[in-house]
């Protein structure tokens, strides 16, 4: 899980200036990265030691971690369209107002927690939390 939002000119132009690399498609992504393998490899296993130092899970079933990210963080940006209707253009700016924040705990917290298949290695109340956190990131 990652979020990578629109790449616009000033991206392509800072990549450009800083590192010297013109790409007309970079992806730009937030600071934050998840992945979830599902440890079931057709072949033999690769070595993927010390993978938690970089948010890397190894689980027998992948499905329990993609419904709560399906259900809590797509589920939220969903919600958070209202805020363009408001006037606001980015999911950042959308997050800061009180309002909408507190719509999005409200919906997280008490209409799909609850329906959330236990997670393993997942604290909810912490990965709830960080969710708020990114959207308030400007990327």
């Amino acid at each position: 899980d990652c979020i990578t939002p629109v790449t616009t000119d000033a991206d392509r132009d800072y990549l450009l200036n800083k590192c010297g690399i013109n790409d007309k498609r970079p992806v730009i992504t937030e600071p934050f990265i998840q992945w979830v393998i599902e440890d079931n490899f057709c072949n033999n296993r690769p070595s993927l030691e010390n993978l938690s130092l970089y948010n890397v899970l190894l689980t027998d079933n992948v499905e329990t971690y993609e419904c709560m990210k399906i259900r809590l963080l797509n589920a939220s940006h969903s919600a958070m369209c209202s805020g363009y209707l408001m006037g606001y253009r980015y999911i950042h700016q959308i997050i800061l107002d009180q309002d909408i924040e507190e719509c999005i705990e409200y919906l997280m917290n008490d209409e799909i927690t609850f329906t959330l298949p236990p997670v393993p290695g997942i604290d909810l109340n912490l990965y709830k939390t960080t969710l708020i956190t990114r959207f308030q990131i400007q990327i």
